[in-house]
């Protein structure tokens, strides 16, 4: 999370695993038919 003008990083959301995680999953470019349907397990993280 970032705040102030200029930005200050005050926390980090997830952890670098999690992060490059996500990146490899890239879900925004899945279709709506994939992603309406995962949508649970992406809120919860639990998607490999």
């Amino acid at each position: 999370m970032e705040v102030g003008n200029p930005g200050q990083v005050i926390r980090i959301r997830f952890s670098a695993n999690e992060g490059a995680g996500l990146l490899d999953l890239a879900w925004w470019d899945w279709p709506d038919e994939k992603v309406h349907p995962a949508r649970h397990a992406l809120m919860a993280m639990i998607v490999k």
